[in-house]
């Protein structure tokens, strides 16, 4: 195992003090709550859930002060499996806070009456979650804060040059990062609206509350069918099933238009969403978050043209072979320019063959000028005089 860096410890730590004081918080806040008698027993277990993850937290920042006992517990599976008993213990004080039925921070149709125990509850929950996925990315390198800040969202790996030295980070696209936070927003409306219903609307139709209702069953139907939609796309991403871009964006553009109507009807007059609760909150963020994965189509969809743009002139460079009429063009001569070029090296080849000639001619000590004769070999021979028969004359 790798050691630690100082960074990535202190800014873990930073989290588990947060931690640590919306502990007290929430440990003050329970336990001074006055409740109805039937509330008791949520209360009580809300305490004792409440001290368990207050030593729990309390033992581990102390660690993180002891050089001896940091390297036993910081980065190893035990802080790892503190970290997932405090979020499985945070998920089950969210319940018992914010539940419309049995919450002791909310009223009974959901509205929040405190607002320390309700806020800081969640806040708890949501550090929970930071913690498991700062030491997830410490120790398998999936950084879920660089998919969020990065550009283009489009590999699962990404190399980093630092000092010469290359790096591995497996970084999951913005968009899988938003569909779990949507699926996880979404199982929220949907419990919540459920609980509503159960409460208000299981009686007889003639006494049923309307449109109250019928506005609850909508944001049931809209929280399922985001749940499902959002657990199909992150177990296709998952197991590396390539999902259609258009299959994706059509996802989103519905699930876009069903939170609208939801927020439209849920949190309107006469919706189970418009007190100040679960369903009013998380309706607005999973409608936010839709925006967010159709922003990530859009930057998939840029960044594909530009791809395939960068493919096309990378094949043409390849494929394109210059030749005497397209040289101008591949290389930026005119194609003028490389006519007039290739005629003045033609006519200059022309004129180095005739001196070329000439000067061979001179060396065999002939002049073909001053009356030699070509023998058959190609060679000259000097000018022989004849007599009237055509005899040779010759100089005795």
């Amino acid at each position: 195992m790798e050691e630690p860096q100082p960074t990535e410890n202190a800014g873990r730590f930073k989290l588990w003090t947060l931690y640590l004081a919306f502990n007290f918080i929430i440990l003050i806040s329970v336990s001074s709550v006055v409740i109805d008698e039937e509330l008791k027993s949520v209360k009580g277990w809300a305490i004792a859930l409440a001290i368990i993850s207050l030593l729990l937290v309390f033992a581990t920042s102390a660690v993180h002060l002891h050089s001896g006992y940091r390297s036993i517990v910081i980065n190893t599976k035990i802080e790892l499996y503190i970290i997932i008993c405090l979020v499985f213990i945070w998920a089950v004080l969210v319940g018992l806070v914010s539940s419309p039925t049995t919450g002791l921070a909310v009223e009974d149709d959901g509205a929040v009456y405190l607002g320390n125990m309700y806020y800081f509850t969640w806040a708890g929950f949501i550090t929970g979650i930071l913690l498991l996925a700062s030491f997830v990315e410490f120790m398998f390198g999936i950084s879920v804060r660089a998919a969020l800040r990065r550009n283009n969202n489009n590999l699962f790996t990404s190399t980093n040059t630092n000092n010469n030295t290359m790096s591995n980070t497996k970084t999951p696209s913005t968009a899988f990062v938003y569909w779990c936070a949507l699926m996880a927003s979404s199982l929220i409306v949907m419990g919540t609206a459920s609980d509503i219903y159960s409460r208000q609307c299981e009686v007889e139709v003639n006494i049923k509350p309307q449109p109250f209702c019928s506005r609850t069953v909508f944001a049931i139907t809209t929280g399922t069918m985001s749940t499902i939609a959002c657990l199909l796309i992150i177990v296709s991403k998952l197991l590396y099933i390539t999902t259609p871009f258009l299959v994706e964006l059509c996802l989103c553009a519905i699930l876009f238009v069903l939170y609208i109507f939801e927020i439209l009807y849920a949190t309107g007059t006469n919706g189970p969403g418009s007190p100040l609760g679960n369903l009013y909150y998380f309706s607005w963020i999973s409608f936010l978050i839709c925006f967010g994965i159709g922003k990530c189509c859009y930057e998939d969809y840029v960044y594909a043209l530009e791809i395939a743009e960068t493919e096309f002139e990378e094949e043409r460079g390849r494929t394109a072979v210059p030749s005497l009429a397209t040289y101008g063009d591949v290389e930026g001569v005119h194609s003028d320019e490389v006519r007039e070029v290739g005629e003045l090296e033609l006519g200059n080849t022309s004129t180095m063959r005739e001196t070329a000639r000439e000067t061979h001619h001179e060396n065999n000590g002939v002049s073909v000028a001053n009356g030699g004769n070509l023998s058959p070999n190609g060679t000259a021979s000097p000018k022989s005089n004849v007599d009237k028969d055509g005899e040779p004359d010759v100089d005795l």
